[in-house]
């Protein structure tokens, strides 16, 4: 009864677009452009690489360009490769120390710390 304003555009397809664009677009440039938000989220979720954010816009960009079920497919079988990338991903930053995840701002920021341990 709550749902009658989104009845209609709320659909799975809606909220999965919704979601990896959160996901994977907007939290990593958020992260990139701001310290704070990046050690806020990082207590909460994983951080994505910035540069898999555009091989998931141009996979929606095909399926969308393809349109009907083949594109509907492509998309399917693109997301379904990319979020392998994305579990890779968080499968990297999570074996490594601590003290080096998702925090290193750049190379010599990593050489510099590592150097005095």
């Amino acid at each position: 009864h709550n749902a009658a304003p989104f009845r209609g555009r709320l659909t799975i397809p809606t909220l999965f677009k919704a979601f990896w664009f959160t996901f994977v677009v907007l939290v990593p440039v958020g992260c990139a452009l701001s310290a704070r938000v990046r050690r806020t989220l990082r207590k909460l979720i994983p951080i994505l690489p910035l540069w898999i954010a555009p091989l998931f816009l141009v996979n929606q960009l095909v399926a969308e360009l393809t349109g009907g079920h083949v594109g509907v497919e492509l998309g399917e079988t693109g997301f379904a490769v990319l979020f392998v990338l994305v579990a890779y991903a968080v499968y990297i930053d999570a074996s490594q120390p601590s003290a080096r995840r998702s925090e290193v701002k750049s190379p010599q920021v990593a050489q510099s710390g590592s150097a005095s341990s």
